[in-house]
């Protein structure tokens, strides 16, 4: 994996991209959000929030990593068929409480080029989920419920949904939010070898597992197409939010907790 500076540093808000990762036997995914740059000069605080895939392959290793890092409560993006399927592991010996939102929108049969395909389905998620999307803001506002990590079962596409709105609430770029989705590429491999088994128990197929397959796909122009369908649907990102409920307070408090000079 390349090294190399994403922030500048200051007052020590300074992360080398490798040490973005949390490096654990269970789990592919799992990365800090901090140190990405926002606003007029600020960047996200470190260690305060994480995105990830599914925790219910932690190792003991794990529990002990996850509890250096310091995180104490979560959100499971998870459907209820998936959290009845898989459970939740070692991690409830980490996190003090669980927040189980689940994203269920209604799915339909498209086909077609990847990017188009995800960019369909992120917008289900926006436009039938949104009271799910912001009751997770609204956790992640609150000081007392951080370190927090949010999980899907990938940690691409609900998670990455929910990653776009809360960078964007923070003041990130559009390049930033994108860069930030496509990353997931980089635990791709990783991934697979991970819940190989449980793909093909699910699907029954092994074109899930290719390499090249869209359900696996963390293109930048997915990313970047939704968040400019976001803003040709709302006008914004902060009118979507707000349209959903969550209040301009809420969103000073995410800027003045979670980001730094």
């Amino acid at each position: 994996m390349d090294t190399f500076k994403i922030a500048d540093e200051r007052d020590g808000q300074r992360m080398i991209e490798e040490e973005r990762w949390v490096p654990l036997d269970g789990a592919a995914n799992v990365r800090d959000l901090g140190g990405y740059p926002v606003g007029q000069g600020g960047v996200v605080r470190l260690r305060e929030i994480f995105r990830g895939d599914s925790p219910h392959r932690l190792s003991p290793n794990d529990v002990e990593r996850l509890r250096a890092v310091g995180i104490r409560t979560r959100i499971d993006l998870r459907r209820e068929e998936e959290l009845n399927r898989f459970g939740s592991g070692h991690i409830g010996e980490v996190v003090a409480i669980t927040m189980h939102t689940p994203l269920r929108p209604t799915l339909g049969g498209e086909t077609g080029e990847a990017s188009r395909s995800l960019r369909q389905l992120y917008q289900r998620y926006l436009l039938q989920c949104p009271y799910e999307l912001v009751g997770a803001l609204r956790f992640l506002a609150e000081p007392q419920y951080r370190p927090a990590l949010f999980h899907c079962y990938a940690g691409k596409d609900r998670t990455g949904v929910l990653t776009a709105l809360l960078l964007a609430a923070l003041g990130a770029s559009d390049e930033v939010i994108v860069a930030d989705y496509a990353k997931t590429i980089l635990a791709r491999d990783a991934f697979i070898a991970l819940a190989g088994e449980e793909l093909r128990a699910s699907f029954g197929a092994e074109d899930v597992l290719r390499p090249d397959s869209p359900a696996l796909a963390a293109d930048p122009e997915t990313m970047a197409g939704t968040l400019d369908w976001l803003r040709a649907t709302f006008g914004s990102v902060q009118n979507y939010l707000e349209g959903a409920g969550l209040s301009c307070e809420t969103i000073g408090r995410l800027r003045s907790d979670l980001v730094v000079a």
